[in-house]
């Protein structure tokens, strides 16, 4: 078993269900989306590649930060939310400064993320200008440019 409840499966098992199953090829590089988490991916041939153990302790670091970054945020946010529930029940007034002795605080509401709904946005589109005239209206979105992921794991 990994860590995410799922079955795991050995090298073998990967490549022949690798094989019978390319539709599950979620990211195009010969692995399913559980790979990273399995047990047996320092024998299975979809990790192996050229060796560097000059980066190792670079890549080290990187992971340990990275899980660091992430107990941080975990840390952060759920002091945050004490911070919140405390300026609530110090009955100040909506907006009011709170003084520590060296910090200071408030909470203040903050507008929600606009977000645009595009599958609405075409219907309308297309029930004002015609079919036509909102397909072409509706390729002026541009994506941004493509850019380089990096994936590390431990084996």
């Amino acid at each position: 078993m990994s860590g995410y409840g799922f079955r795991v499966l050995g090298n073998h098992d990967c490549a022949e269900r690798q094989s019978a199953e390319p539709e599950h090829d979620s990211n195009g590089t010969g692995t399913f989306p559980l790979c990273p988490s399995c047990l047996w991916r320092k024998d299975c041939p979809h990790f192996k590649g050229s060796s560097h153990p000059e980066w190792e302790d670079t890549l080290a670091q990187f992971i340990n930060l990275k899980i660091q970054k992430k107990s941080i945020e975990a840390e952060i946010g759920e002091l945050e939310s004490h911070l919140k529930v405390a300026y609530q029940l110090s009955h100040t007034v909506k907006g009011e400064w709170i003084n520590t002795g060296n910090h200071t605080f408030r909470v203040i509401p903050q507008n929600g993320r606009v977000t645009l709904d595009r599958k609405r946005l075409n219907g309308e589109v297309e029930t004002l200008l015609g079919e036509q005239k909102a397909q072409t209206l509706m390729a002026c979105e541009k994506q941004g440019d493509p850019f380089k992921r990096l994936y590390a794991t431990c084996l």
